[in-house]
């Protein structure tokens, strides 16, 4: 009897092991191709990729040609936030915006927005896609980076055509009061087949642990532990007195302290009106950045790689801005004046910084 008690016993392990393995897996294929971030006001916000831009329950991972990709959003709060798109398609290096500028959502628990990211051609490079979205506050202080989410295409035509694109790249849209709301979208389907799962999974146990009892005609063994020793007691000394260490005055606190993280210390106002907000007290500005915010390849090709050591630096010290140029290769002009080689150059507000000589971009402070 004691054998085939072990034995349910290694049955029931192997069981609950396999449910937890396989919980972990739908969480993990439902998430390869939705996101959510955390976000001031909006509580978390649901990023789901759909193939329709009207009601959107569930997520999809894979599109053929014809299909619409759509970036549906939805939050646990009312609020109204700046979303901007980035993809990087197979085999490159670096992520492009999807399109100029930055979009206005209004979302919520039972109103969700969608996005038209762009339609299946023929001559979209097929494989695995990767997307990522900046949330950004209406007032340009906030800013939150998506996990990357991940999407592939195939050349094959389907077999149902998938509904039009709609006119407007942004649709409102609210699910039927059967679906449960926005809230989440495919998520809660996930959610809700892993609860299913872990019932039925529950219910195999205690069937396996009932049949192990019966075998053994109802008896158990109850082993009484003996009762733990009393705990030692210990004596204070009577020559230690601890000291409290006095908290150092208010005028002593650093700026470190005071400044709080993710808070913008100033923007780089581009040509086109478009601001970078800056949060870090030291920064390089590279190829890379200003690619990212939308400068056309004509003037990119002028300014130097991050990845080799940048253009230009910002940087703070004793209270003031300081530029300097990063040894780049065609020099940096702070109001007209080339400042390649010369050191820090302290800036104020309202500067006019020129990489390459090529645009003119205005630095404010916050």
């Amino acid at each position: 009897m004691g054998s085939m008690t072990v034995f349910n016993s290694r049955t029931s392990n192997i069981v609950l092991i396999a449910a937890i393995v396989l919980l972990l897996s739908l969480i993990t294929v439902s998430y390869a191709y939705s996101a959510e971030v955390t976000f001031p006001g909006c509580g978390v916000i649901y990023i789901n990729l759909c193939k329709s831009g009207h009601f959107c329950t569930s997520p999809v991972n894979s599109y053929t040609i014809g299909e619409t990709i759509y970036v549906c959003f939805s939050a646990a709060n009312p609020c109204t936030v700046l979303v901007r798109l980035y993809t990087k398609a197979p085999g490159e290096t670096s992520y492009v915006p999807a399109y100029g500028g930055f979009k206005t959502l209004n979302i919520g628990p039972q109103n969700m927005q969608c996005i038209s990211l762009f339609t299946v051609t023929s001559d979209v490079q097929t494989g695995s896609w990767q997307l990522r979205v900046d949330v950004v506050s209406t007032n340009g202080k906030t800013i939150v980076m998506s996990p990357t989410i991940t999407f592939s295409i195939e050349k094959a035509v389907p077999t149902k055509s998938s509904p039009p694109p709609s006119k407007s790249s942004t649709t409102k849209s609210s699910p039927p009061p059967s679906s449960g709301g926005v809230l989440g979208g495919g998520i809660l389907t996930w959610v809700i087949v892993g609860v299913v799962i872990a019932v039925i999974v529950a219910a195999s146990i205690a069937v396996v642990v009932a049949r192990s009892r019966r075998s053994s005609g109802g008896k158990s063994t109850t082993v009484t532990a003996p009762p733990p020793p009393p705990p030692p007691q210990f004596t204070p000394s009577p020559q230690f007195q601890p000291q409290a260490t006095p908290s150092p005055p208010p005028s002593q606190k650093t700026s470190t302290e005071e400044t709080k993280l993710g808070t913008v210390l100033y923007r780089l106002v581009l040509p086109n009106g478009t601001e970078i907000p800056v949060t870090e007290p030291v920064k390089v500005f590279g190829r890379e950045t200003f690619e990212r915010w939308g400068l056309p390849k004509e003037v990119l090709g002028f300014i130097s790689r991050e990845e080799k050591g940048g253009h230009f630096k910002i940087f703070m010290r004793g209270g003031k801005w300081y530029i300097e140029d990063c040894g780049s290769k065609n020099g940096t002009l702070l109001n007209g004046v080339e400042i390649k080689g010369k050191g820090p150059q302290e800036l104020k507000d309202g500067d006019v910084i020129s990489p390459g000589g090529v645009v003119n971009i205005v630095f404010k402070l916050a």
